[in-house]
């Protein structure tokens, strides 16, 4: 195995990894989302009796915001079971005109982009990208 291979073998493991454990966190999100809408579910109709209209309406609508944003969670989760399956298709290596092997920076075609927490958001800077134009 060469060098380069050796290298991009290593970046899907840890792309692998970081997918994974991203999976992991928002599944325990998911987990306490159901928890506190079960919990507030209970409480309303425990307290339904002592509840005026204002107070019920305040606990549906929380309930209501707890479950928009377990639906945001869950399809975050499944781009990222996705993404899992392939986290990307291939690598181009783009470098400008004076710059020699070294200087060329990997670029990644994705299904779905994903960033872990060490791995900021970049936007390479082509040489002449102000006068490309895609059909």
């Amino acid at each position: 195995m060469n060098p380069a291979e050796n290298e991009e073998r290593k970046h899907l493991e840890s792309c692998l990894e970081d997918i994974a454990q991203a999976i992991r966190l928002i599944s325990v999100r998911l987990d306490g989302y159901a928890r506190d809408i079960q919990e507030s579910k209970d409480h309303l109709w425990d307290a339904r009796r002592d509840m005026d209209h204002i107070e019920k309406i305040a606990v549906r609508q929380t309930i209501e915001q707890k479950m928009r944003s377990g639906d945001v969670l869950r399809a975050q989760q499944q781009k990222l079971l996705k993404l899992k399956r392939s986290p990307y298709f291939g690598r181009f290596d783009f470098a400008g005109e004076d710059a020699g092997a070294d200087g060329a920076e990997p670029i990644y075609v994705v299904v779905h982009d994903y960033r872990g927490e060490d791995r900021p958001a970049r936007r390479p800077r082509l040489a002449g990208a102000d006068r490309l134009r895609l059909l």
